[in-house]
């Protein structure tokens, strides 16, 4: 994935509106290695989050809370890939 694709994908992103599970990984592993485009994730992340956090009196911690929805991210994309895979192995076996 370039910056190109990933600013597009950066609203769906925060909004949690990007399902597609390879595009989601594309996109986190994307921004990881660019600090450009994780700091446009943040900027965006902390205007739609840290508004909502603000107006409950939450404390706000961008960073931290964003690197643990990335961490949640990649949990459930991992989770999602083995399930994936157990449900073709059950094919294969012939297991229902």
């Amino acid at each position: 994935m370039n910056c190109r694709e990933a600013d597009k994908l950066v609203n769906l992103y925060v909004d949690k509106r990007l399902q597609d599970t390879e595009k989601l990984h594309s996109y986190i592993e994307h921004v990881k290695s660019c600090p450009e485009c994780y700091e446009e994730l943040e900027i965006t992340y902390m205007a739609v989050n840290g508004l909502e956090k603000m107006e409950k009196g939450a404390t706000l911690d961008i960073t931290k809370d964003l690197a643990r929805d990335i961490e949640q991210c990649i949990t459930g994309i991992r989770i999602q890939r083995h399930i994936r895979f157990y449900r073709i192995l059950q094919k294969k076996l012939g297991i229902s």
